[in-house]
């Protein structure tokens, strides 16, 4: 079977990798392809000669995909996966898709890839997967997880690589993932629910060992240059244990610098020593909001502000440089409340902060609480990106424009009158041009890009951006 992966933005994505790594295995054909917004012709030729189209669907993108499938004059049978089918199944009948896998696809997209010509009927055998079953939605149960990650292929670098504008992404910016799940239970992201899912189907917070992770790093640094590595996992430090081992192979064979996350409530004194040591340049780390009471009670974040000032200065201290993602527009807050926000990431002096419009995206606790208390509404459908000012920041223009200028207003040390001020003048166009910027600028410093692959990497999203 020929599968195309196809993908509106260019990014080296670590589950599409891990999927062609899965399905190469099972002696299948795949293909990734980065089409935009529009199909041109060698991009319609892939659709042509492929067998199962997939996508990768998070909310947001449902108007790109159900726009691009509605353009397709002819096509095979399309699978989506990613959090939003995951969460609402339902809607695959809305873009026209064929099947849906909620969770994990590493054993499922195989299976239907080589099922795709059997009766409807032995489908249904397919656990995690979804499909219209004439005119009724069926929904098989949930498979139990993988726990032992060392048993998966590497990731298949190969299917972004040979694509010039990735390849320098992967050379300069590896990607990679040394665990999945997360512990934490915050009610703005889909981890609770999706760990409920999987009640007793495994071990839901799982870890590759130490070898299998620097097997794969090494093997990368040989036939991709690889220079640098972006850890992408949701807590890099999970395991103190775990992270001794690594940090010791890891500074030993491998040696990279490199980037990853971690709660500020386990980023201890040791665990930054260990980051250091083993060549961590940049840290991100979550603060969403300075008011520790609404990040407790409705973010469900149990961290305080003196854990996130000690972690950042911990990093600090180490010449880590600190990242926090920090959220605008969260229930209840208003632009006083996020200018609280700003001041305290410029008291601990952050490096980058990375900001996000807070939206109910489908399996959160807050999309449900909101759903339930406002039975008559429905939550306004997120925009394809994480930048684009929500209905309820829009509804201010001091907060939109705050939350695109937050980082360029720590950088610049502005006078918080000035803030005021440009925050409530009518220039949104103009300050979404100077986030860009601001922001291009802020991930050259995290990564320690230098100039040559800085420019190459934003000439090939610009188009997108």
């Amino acid at each position: 079977m020929r599968i195309l992966f196809i993908q509106r933005l260019p990014f080296a994505h670590i589950g599409a990798m891990l999927l062609s790594a899965e399905l190469k295995r099972a002696g299948h054909e795949v293909e990734v392809l980065i089409a935009g917004d529009g199909l041109r012709a060698r991009g319609a030729d892939a659709v042509r000669r492929a067998d199962l189209l997939g996508f990768h669907w998070i909310s947001g993108s449902d108007g790109w995909l159900r726009d691009f499938l509605s353009r397709l004059p002819a096509r095979p049978p399309v699978v989506v996966g990613g959090p939003h089918p995951t969460f609402v199944p339902d809607d695959i009948r809305a873009v026209s898709a064929d099947f849906a896998i909620r969770g994990e696809a590493d054993e499922a997209l195989p299976e239907l890839a080589a099922s795709l010509d059997a009766p409807l009927d032995s489908l249904k055998n397919i656990k995690n997967l979804c499909f219209d079953d004439g005119g009724s939605l069926h929904i098989s149960p949930q498979r139990p997880l993988v726990e032992d990650l060392d048993s998966l292929p590497f990731q298949d670098v190969s299917l972004y690589a040979r694509i010039p504008r990735l390849a320098t992404i992967i050379s300069e910016l590896y990607p990679a993932m040394c665990s999945r799940g997360c512990p934490n239970s915050c009610s703005y992201c889909f981890n609770k629910k999706f760990r409920d899912m999987h009640k007793g189907l495994g071990a839901y917070t799982r870890r590759r060992s130490p070898a299998n992770v620097v097997e794969e790093l090494l093997r990368a640094k040989r036939d991709f240059a690889v220079k640098r590595v972006v850890f992408e996992d949701d807590s890099f430090i999970t395991s103190k244990r775990w992270l001794e081992e690594f940090a010791e192979l890891y500074a030993r064979e491998v040696s990279l610098p490199f980037v990853c996350q971690t709660p500020a409530s386990t980023l201890d004194a040791d665990s930054a020593g260990m980051l250091s040591r083993m060549g961590c340049v940049s840290a991100r780390v979550g603060l969403e909001t300075a008011d520790e009471n609404n990040r407790r009670k409705i973010l469900r974040k149990n961290v305080s502000d003196e854990q996130i000032t000690e972690a950042v200065a911990r990093l600090k201290e180490r010449g880590i440089m600190a990242q926090t993602y920090n959220m605008v527009g969260i229930p209840g807050e208003g632009f006083e409340d996020a200018l609280k926000t700003m001041l305290f990431n410029r008291r601990m002096k952050t490096d980058f902060t990375w900001v996000s419009f807070y939206r109910h995206y489908p399996g959160t606790e807050l999309r449900e609480e909101f759903e339930a208390s406002a039975p008559q509404a429905s939550a306004a459908s997120a925009p394809d990106g994480f930048f684009t000012p929500s209905a309820a920041t829009a509804a201010d223009l001091r907060m939109s424009n705050l939350g695109m200028l937050m980082q360029f207003f720590n950088v610049a040390r502005a006078p918080v009158p000035a803030v005021r001020l440009l925050c409530a003048l009518p220039l949104s166009p103009l300050y979404a041009l100077l986030h860009k910027a601001v922001y291009a600028l802020s991930v050259k410093k995290i990564n320690r890009l230098g100039w040559l692959p800085f420019i190459r990497i934003s000439l090939g999203f610009s188009k997108f951006f």
